[in-house]
């Protein structure tokens, strides 16, 4: 029998890229689908679009953001396996039978992980494809790596037992669930073919590109690197990369401050910012190692 494969597209005011979300899954070659669209109270006309298409499973309500409208397609998704939609992005034609020829292949791995790319004005700028970010086996790729969360089909059962995403995140809540996956010893098969095309544009979450969006995303990444970094249940590499992290963040952050033109700003997060100064200063050197290491090829 065919895997049941449940796709959960969150939107809010899309309706223009939605089209496209849609369309790429209408054409898939797989027989077994239930397609979620969560919308947070759109007034564009996606309900309307939504509407006609009968296909469609509608939650429509007010939400707490992108990550509270796909932890409520969770609850709902009644497949063997879960997969996400962002609604400005899409589908390649083959994403689902790829898919369900990797568990095929390997009937007790938990999730399987396909290539992305990233296109900005209808040309690939990027290309996301190397086995070890796939694989899932390290911190380094949930926290370093290209996460790639909608190239990745979990089975329904695993997604479960990882739980939810975070609430509090905002923009890298798939980073924190990726690590809780890491932390549970769950197993993820890669395959080759390209499965899916994020969309650079103003107003994307994390692909848009723009300088101002940085800053709030290394503040969020700072908050789960410190959390991991805590974390006495995991493996001392994988804390040891969350330092790293840590470091990263905080050193971009001091920087930031620095070429605005705020050096008690700097000084803060340098001696304060929830941490003492010594475990900021280690966590620094530990970012300028991993970075250090990153340049010669070394992971």
């Amino acid at each position: 029998m065919a895997l049941r494969f449940s796709i959960i597209t969150p939107t809010f005011n899309r309706c223009d890229m939605l089209v496209d979300a849609l369309g790429s899954v209408a054409c898939q070659e797989w027989p077994e689908i239930e397609h979620i669209v969560v919308d947070g109270g759109s007034t564009d006309g996606t309900l309307d679009l939504v509407a006609g298409h009968p296909e469609l499973r509608l939650i429509n309500g007010p939400d707490e953001g992108v990550y509270d409208a796909l932890n409520k397609g969770i609850a709902a998704a009644t497949g063997d396996v879960v997969c996400f939609l962002n609604s400005d992005d899409t589908f390649e034609p083959s994403a689902l039978k790829a898919a369900a020829a990797g568990f095929a292949e390997d009937p007790s791995c938990d999730s399987v992980c396909g290539s992305a790319r990233l296109v900005a004005g209808g040309k690939s700028i990027e290309v996301y494809d190397r086995d070890e970010d796939k694989r899932l086996i390290s911190a380094r790729t949930a926290l370093l790596g290209a996460s790639i969360i909608n190239a990745r089909f979990f089975r329904k059962p695993a997604l479960d037992k990882i739980g939810p995403f975070s609430l509090a995140y905002r923009v890298v809540s798939d980073r924190d669930l990726l690590m809780r996956a890491i932390s549970l010893g769950l197993r993820t098969k890669p395959i080759a073919p390209l499965v899916y095309t994020y969309r650079r544009h103003h107003g994307s979450l994390s692909f848009s590109g723009e300088a101002a969006q940085r800053p709030p995303i290394w503040q969020e990444l700072l908050a789960v690197a410190r959390y991991w970094a805590d974390d006495e249940t995991i493996k001392a590499s994988d804390r040891r990369i969350a330092r790293g992290l840590e470091g990263r963040c905080l050193g971009r952050l001091i920087q930031r401050d620095l070429a605005e033109g705020r050096p008690r700003d700097a000084w803060r997060l340098l001696a304060r910012s929830g941490r003492g100064l010594p475990q900021n200063l280690t966590a620094l050197a530990e970012g300028v190692r991993i970075a250090a290491y990153e340049r010669a090829g070394i992971r």
